[in-house]
C-alpha cells in the first residue's frame, strides 16, 4: 500500500511538472511574438499661429525601410475650414529621416479657434503594400497636429466691432455689385432668349408651311405617277395596234401584188385568145 501511494505521489508530481513546462513554453511563445511596427514614423513641429503672419511648421518623416513615399498635407484655419489635400513631395526614401519645411499664412480675418495640420504619408515597397481586387496599392499613415489656438483679437471691443461692421459692409457692397452684374447678364441673356424664341416660332411656322406644301406636292406626285402609268399602258396598247396595222398593210400589199399579177396574167391570156380568134375568122 505504501509503495502504491508513493507511485501515485510521484505520478502527480510528474504531471504537475509537465503542466508547468507546457505553460512555460506557451508563455515563452507568446512573449516572443511581437506585432510588426509601422515602417514610417511621423512628427510635426510648428510655431504659434498669429493673424496676418506666416506660421512655419516642419514635418519629420522617419522610415525604417527603403520605401516609396508620397507626402500629403491638409490644414484647418478657423473661419476658412479645411483645405483640400495637397501633395508636397513624392519620391524614394532610404532608411533615414527626412524633414519638410513648410509655411502657412494665417489671414487677418481668421476666426477664434485652433489651427490644425493633418499629414498623410502613403508608402509602399515589395514588403509593404495593400492588395485589393487583384491590384496593389499604397498603405498610409496619418498624423493630426494641433498647431495652436488663435485667440480673440486683443483690441478694444468698440474698435473690433467697428472693424467687423466695416468688413461686412464691404462684403455687402461687393455682393451687391456682383448681384447687379449678374442681373445685367441675366437680363441680356433673357433678351437673347426671347429673340431666339421668336425666331424659333417663326421657323416653326415656316416648317409647318413647308410640310403642308410637301404634303400637297406628294399628293400631286402620286397623281402624276398614276397618270404616267395610264399613259404608259395607252402607249403600249397603241404600239401593239400600230404593229397590227403594219402587219395588216404588209398582208394587203402582198395580196394586192398577188391580185395584180393574177389580173395581168388573165389580161394576157384574154388578149392572146382574142387575137387567135380574129385570125381564125380572117382565114375563113
Amino acid at each position: 500500500m505504501e509503495v502504491r501511494s508513493l507511485v501515485k505521489i510521484r505520478n502527480v508530481e510528474i504531471y504537475r511538472l509537465a503542466a508547468f513546462l507546457l505553460l512555460f513554453a506557451m508563455l515563452a511563445m507568446c512573449i516572443s511574438i511581437r506585432g510588426s511596427p509601422y515602417p514610417v514614423d511621423i512628427d510635426v513641429d510648428s510655431e504659434e499661429p498669429k493673424r496676418g503672419n506666416y506660421m512655419d511648421y516642419d514635418i519629420y518623416v522617419e522610415t525604417m525601410e527603403n520605401l516609396k513615399v508620397i507626402v500629403n498635407v491638409a490644414y484647418y484655419i478657423p473661419g476658412y475650414g479645411w483645405s483640400g489635400w495637397k501633395e508636397i513631395w513624392r519620391g524614394y526614401i532610404l532608411t533615414t529621416k527626412k524633414v519638410f519645411y513648410r509655411t502657412l499664412y494665417i489671414p487677418e480675418d481668421a476666426e477664434t479657434g485652433s489651427v490644425v495640420i493633418w499629414v498623410q504619408i502613403q508608402y509602399g515597397s515589395d514588403d509593404f503594400y495593400g492588395f485589393k481586387k487583384g491590384e496593389h496599392y499604397y498603405l498610409d499613415q496619418e498624423l493630426v497636429h494641433i498647431a495652436g489656438h488663435i485667440s480673440a483679437p486683443s483690441v478694444p471691443k468698440a474698435d473690433y466691432w467697428r472693424d467687423q461692421a466695416n468688413y461686412w459692409k464691404q462684403k455687402y457692397k461687393n455682393l451687391t455689385a456682383m448681384y447687379d452684374d449678374l442681373m445685367a447678364k441675366y437680363n441680356t441673356l433673357q433678351k437673347e432668349y426671347n429673340t431666339l424664341s421668336e425666331k424659333y416660332r417663326s421657323l416653326e411656322l415656316k416648317y409647318h408651311k413647308l410640310f403642308d406644301n410637301y404634303t400637297k406636292l406628294q399628293e400631286e406626285y402620286n397623281d402624276l405617277l398614276i397618270k404616267h402609268s395610264e399613259l404608259k399602258n395607252d402607249y403600249i396598247r397603241l404600239e401593239q395596234e400600230r404593229n397590227y396595222i403594219y402587219i395588216a398593210l404588209i398582208v394587203l400589199i402582198a395580196l394586192a401584188l398577188i391580185l395584180g399579177g393574177y389580173i395581168y396574167h388573165l389580161r394576157k391570156r384574154l388578149k392572146f385568145s382574142v387575137s387567135s380568134r380574129s385570125e381564125k375568122i380572117m382565114e375563113r
